[in-house]
């Protein structure tokens, strides 16, 4: 269900600019450390990578680049860089919080960090800071455990954490190679509650008095606590040096590599657990692609022009599996195909920062005179307006006019707000006559489709 709190929790997914790439001296061989997003976490990053004798380099990735992380051997995060945490004064209810996340690159690295942490040979650091799940506001609460990447990974791995009452005391390295790490900024925020599961394997790393404050699970994926009030390059530097040092020697005496030749000797298990495997993989991606259309469908509240036009055509011909001649002719309008190849609906699609005018029905109209079309034949406008509105609450109240609706009525043209199509499709994506559906409300005379999360229905006046 969409929340109508009147705080705002919000998919960050705009303004992701193309950084600019950092220069690079010739690698040496060894291995590839990426400390991924230094800079969302206000540090300023140098521009040249790292060379670490006998070890590798260490390159720095911007928030946001187009690099593949999985392929580095290693990768440094620090956390909570993908979620944003503001409060704001509120008219109504004063002081609100607002939690932006950049979801879609979220999942996206949650992927590429899945494909390395299958890879014996890599390896995966965050670094851990004040971990909050929930954040509170004056009548309520709002849980955020999955809009970090590094609280995402901890839940697969169920790992709970919690924030400490009072202030912890001087953390303990648990294993020497991280002592000059924990020495110079291992500073604990957070409590790790590791799991009961001796089929996992876990080490400590780090203590604070008797509770968890770093660990590591096979040996690949490392959670280290980190605070620092210094951002400037020669800190990144050596935050990312010291970890890439203390992990490298960790990872040496502990991991021990199979040579190649052991898969010659096969237990009668191991077939059928690497069909599974594979055959988890591909649900797992089925299921993501179709995450990420809800997601992208969502986008009809932000988009215009022929950015919103493509998905509105998305939407009608995947969602409610409906037949779209999407030429335009350099208009944004689309067309509902019947099974004879005939006209069953005409489609405008606008986006505006304004209301709903008696201009955009008219267009609907324009266009059945451009097919040469009578009256008889429904129109539909899909408008997503007072763009400007960033609130679900506040732009589902958002009214359309009594005239218009009777003008559009006139015109047996349907007004259909992008907003009222979200909440048409979360009453319809059960029904498997969603189809059905939607033509009889198209065919239906006209008028507004209003819909919200109780009900929808055409208002005719």
């Amino acid at each position: 269900m969409i929340n109508l709190c009147p705080w705002k929790r919000e998919n960050k997914t705009e303004n992701l600019v193309t950084p600019p790439k950092i220069e690079k001296e010739e690698p040496m061989e060894g291995i590839k450390i990426f400390a991924y997003g230094f800079d969302k976490a206000g540090f300023e990053i140098p521009m040249m990578s790292i060379m670490l004798e006998n070890v590798g380099e260490i390159e720095f990735i911007r928030f946001g680049d187009s690099t593949s992380i999985d392929h580095a051997d290693g990768i440094i995060i620090p956390q909570g860089i993908f979620e944003e945490i503001e409060f704001f004064p509120h008219a109504f209810y004063g002081e609100r919080i607002k939690v932006k996340w950049y979801e879609n690159l979220l999942l996206q690295l949650e992927r590429q960090i899945s494909n390395m942490l299958k890879e014996k040979s890599k390896w995966v650091c965050f670094l851990v800071d004040k971990i909050e799940d929930k954040v509170h506001c004056e009548f309520d609460t709002q849980y955020i455990p999955e809009t970090d990447l590094c609280k995402r990974i901890l839940n697969e791995f169920k790992v709970g954490r919690y924030l400490p009452n009072v202030q912890l005391p001087e953390v303990i390295p648990k294993k020497d190679e991280f002592k000059p790490y924990i020495n110079k900024y291992g500073v604990a925020k957070t409590i790790l509650k590791l799991p009961d599961n001796k089929n996992i394997e876990m080490q400590v790393i780090a203590e604070a008095g008797n509770v968890v404050v770093g660990a590591e699970f096979r040996n690949r994926l490392f959670f280290l606590p980190f605070h620092t009030a210094n951002r400037d390059r020669s800190t990144a530097k050596l935050v990312v040096t010291l970890v890439t040092n203390a992990i490298f020697d960790y990872r040496q005496k502990h991991v021990v590599e199979l040579p190649a030749w052991l898969d010659n000797f096969q237990f009668g298990a191991e077939e059928n657990l690497k069909v599974k495997i594979s055959s988890l993989i591909d649900q797992r991606n089925k299921l993501e692609n179709q995450l990420q259309s809800l997601r992208e469908y969502k986008a009809i509240l932000t988009t215009s022009g022929d950015n919103l036009k493509d998905i509105v055509v998305r939407i009608l011909e995947n969602f409610f599996k409906l037949n779209i001649d999407p030429i335009d002719e350099k208009h944004e309008d689309a067309k509902i195909i019947g099974e004879n190849e005939n006209i069953l609906a005409v489609i405008e699609v606008k986006g505006t920062k304004s209301g709903i005018k008696r201009e955009h029905i008219n267009q609907v109209d324009s266009h059945r005179d451009r097919n040469e079309l009578t009256e008889s034949t429904p129109g539909v406008l899909f408008i997503n307006n007072k763009m400007s509105i960033s609130d679900i609450g506040e732009r589902f109240e958002t009214e359309v006019n009594k005239d218009q609706i009777k003008y559009a009525k006139n015109q047996n043209v349907l007004i259909v707000r992008t907003i009222d199509l979200l909440f048409l499709m979360q009453h319809l994506e059960d029904n498997p006559d969603r189809d059905k559906e939607i033509m009889e409300l198209i065919n239906s005379g006209g008028g507004w489709l209003k819909a919200d999360s109780k009900s929808y229905a055409i208002e005719l006046k």
